[in-house]
């Protein structure tokens, strides 16, 4: 099955259906990047009652599922313990056109979570065509490590860019820095140095250093 990754913003509202121990690892998860969660059920493992009385943006909803609540939502996360419940949920969700995770089997829904790791200034998810989660954790610890010698790295072409983005050789510019001849440059502290010796001395702000 292809499928195409997506950074879904906090300002997203989420909304899990189903207040067992499926729900409670994607509250966690959910919660823990901000986003505002409501939780639908009639009942609530301990974890996820925890989470809703330290979190405001976290809200338990006990109540009885009906398709009206799915309006005010971008994503949802189907995970009862009634199959039935599920599928129709799932169906609901497909007419209404909306996003949403289908805990069962991953394959059935439209979405799927991917395990996500951060450096100061990286993001990376990573994910199997095989549904392994515990495997993704297991490449992405390793894709962290890897990655953290390139934070400052990162947080230097950032930088740059937001200080050229009205130059018309910003394209250009930017096309050169990502290479492994610049990055060896900059790691030598000769990042501004050289693209002033490039592409001109009034390109960037001479007061900013490597």
């Amino acid at each position: 099955m292809n499928s195409k990754a997506i950074d879904l913003l906090s300002s997203s509202r989420v909304l899990i259906v189903g207040g067992g121990r499926a729900g409670y690892i994607k509250l966690a998860s959910f919660a823990s990047r901000g986003f505002s969660v409501d939780v639908l059920s009639e009942e609530f493992a301990e974890g996820i009652r925890s989470i809703s009385l330290e979190n405001p943006k976290v809200r338990l909803l006990s109540s009885i599922y009906s398709r009206d609540m799915l309006q005010d939502y971008e994503l949802v996360i189907v995970g009862t313990s009634d199959q039935r419940l599920n599928s129709r949920i799932a169906e609901e969700c497909r007419s209404l056109g909306k996003l949403y995770i289908y805990l069962p089997d991953y394959r059935e829904g439209r979405a799927s979570v991917m395990a996500e790791f951060e450096t100061e200034n990286i993001k990376v998810a990573i994910g199997t065509r095989y549904g392994s989660p515990k495997t993704s954790v297991f490449l992405g610890q390793k894709l962290k490590s890897l990655i953290e010698e390139y934070d400052d790295f990162v947080e230097y072409v950032g930088s740059l860019r937001s200080r050229i983005k009205d130059s018309e050789r910003k394209r250009e510019v930017m096309a050169f820095v990502n290479t492994e001849e610049f990055y060896e440059l900059y790691r030598a502290g000769k990042g501004d140095s050289t693209i002033q010796t490039l592409y001109g001395g009034d390109l960037i702000d001479n007061s900013t250093c490597d």
